[in-house]
């Protein structure tokens, strides 16, 4: 079953993402369009770049 709604493509360059929150494993968590992104070595309220 494919999805036809993909709102990112695979290795997309997200750029200006803002980190929210911490995951339990510590990786920031910004929602670019609601989807939840993890990234490493962030912490909430900084701006992002991220592949």
């Amino acid at each position: 079953m494919k999805n036809k709604d993909k709102v990112f493509e695979k290795n997309e360059i997200l750029k200006g993402l803002q980190i929210e929150a911490l995951s339990s494993d510590g990786s920031g968590i910004a929602k670019p369009e609601g989807y939840p992104v993890f990234i490493k070595d962030s912490l909430p309220g900084d701006i992002v770049t991220a592949k």
